[in-house]
């Protein structure tokens, strides 16, 4: 079980990192909606984790044999994870430089069209709008794939891969998950702080996941040709 949880947490916490961007709608949420409606993004955001995991672990148990996975098919599935977030870190990094330009050219930076509209969320489309960035969106697809495959390699018993499920769930919510628990107990001063946070994250974020994304990328290649 804690072999599971070893080599999984690490993607759990690339995700984190992943997200940064994403943590201004959670920000913006905690700071103008209703606490209903931050908490259901919270929630939406850990049953897509939960999803993706729980489809990935189950499909492998019920058509692989039961001598579970070869390593070379590992390997493959590895080598192929890694080339994604490769191409992923690259896209992130141009997007990164781009925006570098801009700030220089010091043209105002215009927020989406959705941050402008999240205080008027319902629930329920934060519900939906946290699973569909968690479940759907490839930055946090791939790495949960690949914390997948490693509970996949680590543990061939369902009750300790649903508990390396629940943890890594846990730790990959923590960074959409942490701005509504303070700002629910922190008042107005940790609203402020939070608001000047989002503001931080939207001129950093792109730099910081093309990073995580690369070196995700990196350990991935090296374990995959490494198990060829």
């Amino acid at each position: 079980m804690l072999q599971a949880i070893r080599q999984s947490v690490p993607f759990a916490i690339g995700v984190v990192v992943i997200a940064a961007p994403l943590l201004t709608i959670a920000l913006v949420l905690a700071t103008s909606a209703t606490k209903r409606v931050s908490a259901m993004f919270v929630i939406g955001w850990a049953a897509g984790i939960t999803t993706v995991l729980g489809l990935i672990v189950a499909f492998v148990d019920t058509t692989v044999p039961s001598r579970g996975i070869s390593p070379y098919a590992l390997a493959v599935i590895r080598i192929g994870l890694g080339a994604i977030l490769g191409f992923l870190a690259f896209r992130t990094a141009v997007a990164a430089v781009r925006s570098w330009h801009q700030r220089r050219a010091r043209e105002a930076a215009t927020p989406p069209a959705m941050i402008k509209k999240l205080a008027s969320w319902s629930a329920r489309r934060s519900f939906i709008t946290g699973f569909s960035l968690s479940s759907i969106n490839p930055k946090n697809l791939a790495p949960t794939a690949a914390g997948a495959a490693a509970i996949l390699e680590a543990s061939k018993a369902p009750v300790e891969q649903a508990f390396a499920i629940i943890v890594f769930t846990v730790v990959a919510s923590l960074g959409i998950a942490i701005p509504t628990v303070l700002s629910a107990f922190g008042g107005q001063r940790i609203n402020s702080a939070l608001v000047r946070t989002a503001g931080w994250m939207t001129r950093h974020a792109e730099p910081i996941s093309a990073i995580v994304l690369a070196v995700l990328c990196v350990v991935l290649l090296v374990k995959g040709i490494g198990g060829l």
